[in-house]
Parts: structure tokens; C-alpha cells; sequence
């Protein structure tokens, strides 16, 4: 749903208003309802201006807290809203979590089959993924054969 702002009811309440009283002086009826729909209008707005400018703070803070989520969520840090996080703690969480992927990647590796043919597929799937490295200006993980970054457009290679 589309939301009118205040200063719309602002300009139509008058127009519907004084176009009301200019029929309503050249001998037209029943237009007195128009006229106070057009002052209704204009109270309306005037109420909408002053509410949004009483509530800002509250919806800017709002907006601020839901952009540290989302930077959380996609960055995968698993973050609270309300923790701001500077480059260098994101770059530490995020060599942290790829060393524990790495610790993960070889303790599956260590306990696979030990048979001859399940190496070989193991090792043509290995070569055929590629490795996940980090952006150097905001963090985000990639494939290393990305050559740039998905989020900001940096250069990879």
C-alpha cells in the first residue's frame, strides 16, 4: 500500500475547499460538504506532518537497527542489532568461522572410506570446487574464481 504524505492532503485540501466555496458563491447547492472535506483534509495533513516529525528519531533508529541485521544475516556473523561491529572485528569473525570450516573440511576428510576409488572421486570433486576467499574491502566470502566482489564491486584477483 502506497503511503500519501502530509503535504499532499495539504494541497488538495484547499483545492477542494476553495473550489467548494467558488461554486457555492456562483449559486451552486449542496457543495458545503465538499468544503468541510477539503478542511478535513487539511487537518489530516497537518496531523500526518506533525506525527512523522514527532516519531523521526524513533523510525530512524528503527531503520539503523534493521541495516545492522541485514549486514549481520548476510556477512553471517549471527550478530545482534543493537552490537556495531567495525572492519577489523568483521574480518577476525570472519577468518575465525573459515578456520573452522577448514577444521570441519578436514575432519570429514580424515574419516572417509579409505578405498581407493573413493579418493579419486574425492579428489576430482575437491579439484573441481574451488576455494572460498574473503574480500579485502568489506569481508564477504567468495569462490576464488570470482574476480569481484558480489557486494561492493571490489576487485578480487
Amino acid at each position: 500500500m502506497v503511503k500519501i504524505s502530509g503535504w499532499v492532503y495539504l494541497v488538495i485540501g484547499p483545492i477542494i475547499s476553495l473550489f467548494a466555496r467558488y461554486v457555492q458563491n456562483r449559486g451552486g447547492k449542496g457543495l458545503a460538504l465538499f468544503f468541510w472535506v477539503g478542511i478535513a483534509l487539511i487537518a489530516f495533513g497537518i496531523f500526518k506532518i506533525v506525527t512523522r516529525f514527532i516519531t523521526r528519531d524513533k523510525i530512524e533508529k528503527k531503520e539503523s537497527k534493521l541495516k545492522v541485521e541485514k549486514e549481520s544475516r548476510l556477512f553471517g556473523l549471527g550478530l545482534k542489532a543493537d552490537v556495531n561491529i567495525t572492519a577489523e572485528e568483521r574480518e577476525r569473525v570472519m577468518r575465525e568461522k573459515q578456520q573452522a570450516m577448514r577444521t570441519i573440511e578436514n575432519k570429514t576428510t580424515q574419516g572417509a572410506h579409505s578405498t581407493q576409488s573413493s579418493q579419486q572421486s574425492r579428489s576430482q570433486s575437491a579439484s573441481q570446487t574451488p576455494n572460498i576467499i574473503s574480500c579485502p574491502t568489506c569481508g564477504t566470502n567468495h569462490y576464488s574464481n570470482s574476480n569481484f566482489c558480489h557486494m561492493c564491486g571490489a576487485r578480487l584477483k
